[in-house]
């Protein structure tokens, strides 16, 4: 049914029934096993509602889309039944990479804990700030002279390189200038970006 689910309702729909699955496992003492096979599917559903929560269209509120406009407004996370917390949590989850979501919840399974998605939501955040760009300080160069040669190279460049990590990294592709030399200094490359630019070089 998750595979098959193509709206965020649908698949709010089958999160709920595995969340209910997951409280009945638990109250019969049916044992973590059983809670870890709904709870496994549920937080696979927190991760897919977490995905289009993330690239959904923010509902504007009533000015943006008036009553009566061809085009109507998105639904709010009200009328789709999800609270600004659950959201947050779905968000966390999604922007987890799949390999650390998968190896965070095989670890869970072998400690023979059980699967939530609060959990996963604080391995999200801990992910993010071990990864957290960091600015690279380069000094003692004077910045090259708007629209020269220079900083329209920079822009290819950092459109580039954009393209190859993806649309939401945060690098920064700077020229300065000094002493005859055209310096390049690309900033804000988190561990894995360094990482797969050099396996590209």
């Amino acid at each position: 049914m998750l595979a098959e689910a193509r709206t965020l309702p649908d698949i709010k729909k089958i999160r709920d029934l595995a969340e209910a699955a997951k409280a009945y496992a638990r109250a019969e003492k049916m044992g973590i096993e059983a809670q870890n096979y709904a709870g496994e599917i549920v937080a696979e559903a927190t991760r897919r509602m977490g995905e289009f929560l993330l690239i959904a269209e923010k509902n504007p509120g009533a000015r943006r889309y008036p009553k009566g406009t061809a085009k109507q407004a998105p639904p709010t996370l009200k009328e789709l039944g999800i609270s600004k917390k659950q959201s947050a949590i779905c968000q966390d989850i999604a922007r987890l990479p799949l390999e650390k979501f998968r190896e965070h919840i095989s670890a869970i399974k072998n400690s023979g804990q059980v699967i939530t998605t609060g959990a996963l939501s604080m391995a999200a955040k801990e992910h993010k700030r071990k990864t957290r760009p960091v600015p690279l300080d380069v000094q003692h160069f004077q910045p090259a002279v708007a629209d020269s040669p220079e900083v329209v190279l920079a822009d290819q460049l950092q459109d580039k390189l954009k393209s190859i990590l993806g649309s939401k990294s945060n690098i920064s592709v700077k020229v300065r200038i000094a002493n005859g030399w055209t310096n390049i200094a690309i900033d804000y490359l988190n561990h894995s970006e360094v990482k797969m630019l050099r396996e590209i070089l």
